[in-house]
């Protein structure tokens, strides 16, 4: 599943509504809320934001850190580390980087 997918799904269920009264509610449709929730790969951020809304939240690009699973929603990504000096760089290669979506 998604970290942001996992969260909306958390937060909703939290709140007590089914994916039907999140979607009314939200302003998207049941099919994307589902979808969200069940880790789809290509989505809308528009719509994405839509649903973060809901919590005050919205999601934004940012650099993916080392391990997934040591990072958790809405915390700041580590810095890369530079693999010879274990140092972390102050330009890393563009051809390296990645994006991630961080909740804010």
């Amino acid at each position: 599943m998604s970290r942001i997918g996992d969260y909306v799904k958390e937060n909703r269920r939290r709140l007590g509504i089914t994916q039907e009264e999140f979607a009314v509610r939200s302003g998207l449709g049941l099919r994307f809320v589902r979808e969200l929730e069940q880790g789809k790969k290509t989505v809308r951020m528009d719509k994405v934001n839509q649903a973060l809304q809901m919590f005050g939240m919205e999601a934004v690009p940012g650099p993916i850190s080392q391990t997934h699973e040591a990072s958790s929603v809405g915390s700041v990504p580590s810095a890369k580390k530079d693999k010879k000096t274990e140092k972390p760089s102050s330009l890393p290669d563009r051809s390296e980087e990645e994006e991630d979506i961080w909740l804010l």
